[in-house]
This record gives structure tokens, C-alpha cells and sequence, in this order.
């Protein structure tokens, strides 16, 4: 994105998801994501640009249609409720972002957008709450694309950021279900996969998620290959 000083003020992890924002974006649909910061960053950067901000909260909605207003910021659309329910603009290259949500809602708002016209082709950037390891699995299911995964930590908390297609092109590069974006060395990337093996160890042993040993044997083993002396 064209370099500009920005009066929105992105912390660590929300200016490491719009920096991934294609260059060629022409719509950009900002669901759910810390109260609209990334959009207005959007609005600010490229005037031609259009965002729909989405959230279901009324009084976020609120705020964010007053600070859009104080600072006279155009081309945009707020949409109040289910992301389901947010507005399909007809654009060449829009652009999707989800962020900061749980699992089982960022699957069925991907659901949907996948299925929408204005939207099967779109760039995808999702970067949920919890549970990573269920996106990986539904996004491999449905044979997207994957254009790129990365991690930022933030406040002693690491978050993986995955990018994919529905490769309606025909390119494919299959989603890994744990990861290629663990640094050998990197003692955060570490320690994060050390909190997700005892998080799915407790689910196993709970037998709450039949899946849970496959799950932690699999960040076992990306542990094991970062934790190794080059």
C-alpha cells in the first residue's frame, strides 16, 4: 500500500493484518474487527477504495458512524447485524478480513462469503481467536487456495494470519492443518505452540474432541522441527 501517515492508530497486530491488504484492492469488507479500525486505516490510504464495515454490535456501529462523519470519510457502507446480512458489492478484486473472532463464527460467515457472487473470488485474510487449528481444517476441506500464512505477536500473545483463495484460476497450495509459518528458534512461535499441544492434551483428556491426540501430536511434531539446533 502506497506509504501515508495514518491518523487511525493500528496497534502491532491489527497494522500487521492491513499491511497483508492486496495493493489492487477496490472493495474491502472489514467484518467484525476491532471496532472498524482497519477500514477507516482503508479509507484513509485509498480514496477509491470501498469498505463495508460490519459488526453486530449497535453501539460500536454507532461510534464508528460518528468518528467516519467527524472526519469526512466517504465511499463506505455500515451494516449492523450478522456478517451474513452485511451488503455484496459488484468489485474486480475485493478483499475480506476477519479477525479477532472464534472458529465456529468465522466458518460460517467464510461460508457464506465463499458462496456469494460479489465475493467467490475474493482475497481472504482471516485471522481468528481461537481454535486455528478448526479454520485450517474446514479451509483445507474446501480446497482453498493458499496464498500466504504469517504470525504477529502482540501483548505476549501470538496470532497466525492466513490468507487464501477459493482458486477459481486453478492454482492450489494446500492449507497445512498446523502451520508453516513457526520460525526455527523463535521462542514466541514456541511457546505459543507449547500453549496449543496443552490446550488440546486437556481436551483429550477430558474426551471432549475425538480428534484432540491427532491435533496435539501435530504441534508436537512443529514444535519439535523449530525447537531444533540449525
Amino acid at each position: 500500500m502506497t506509504e501515508k501517515t495514518l491518523k487511525t492508530r493500528l496497534g502491532k497486530r491489527l497494522k500487521a493484518l492491513f499491511e497483508r491488504i492486496p495493493a489492487e484492492t477496490d472493495c474491502f469488507y472489514d467484518l467484525c474487527c476491532d471496532h472498524g479500525a482497519i477500514g477507516r486505516a482503508v479509507l484513509e490510504q485509498r480514496e477509491r477504495c470501498h469498505v463495508v464495515f460490519n459488526d453486530i454490535h449497535p453501539d460500536i456501529m454507532a461510534s464508528l458512524a460518528n468518528l467516519l462523519e467527524r472526519f469526512q470519510a466517504e465511499n463506505y457502507r455500515l451494516a449492523i447485524g450478522p456478517a451474513q446480512q452485511a451488503p455484496s458489492i459488484p468489485a474486480q478484486h475485493p478483499t475480506v478480513l476477519l479477525a479477532g473472532i472464534g472458529d465456529e463464527q468465522c466458518l460460517e460467515i467464510l461460508n457464506y462469503f465463499m458462496d456469494q457472487d460479489a465475493t467467490r473470488h475474493a482475497h481472504y485474510i482471516i485471522s481468528p481467536a481461537t481454535k486455528v487449528h478448526n479454520v485450517r481444517k474446514w479451509l483445507r476441506s474446501q480446497n482453498t487456495n493458499l496464498l500466504h500464512e504469517s504470525t504477529v505477536t502482540e501483548n505476549k500473545r501470538t496470532y497466525e494470519i492466513i490468507e487464501v483463495n477459493r482458486g477459481l484460476d486453478g492454482t492450489r497450495c494446500e492449507v497445512d492443518l498446523f502451520g508453516h509459518c513457526w520460525e526455527n528458534g523463535n521462542p514466541q512461535h514456541q511457546n505459543h505452540l507449547a500453549k496449543l499441544i496443552a490446550f488440546y492434551a486437556a481436551q483429550q483428556k477430558g474426551k471432549l474432541e475425538s480428534y484432540s491426540k491427532a491435533v496435539v501430536d501435530g504441534y508436537q511434531l512443529a514444535l519439535k522441527k523449530i525447537s531444533t539446533p540449525s
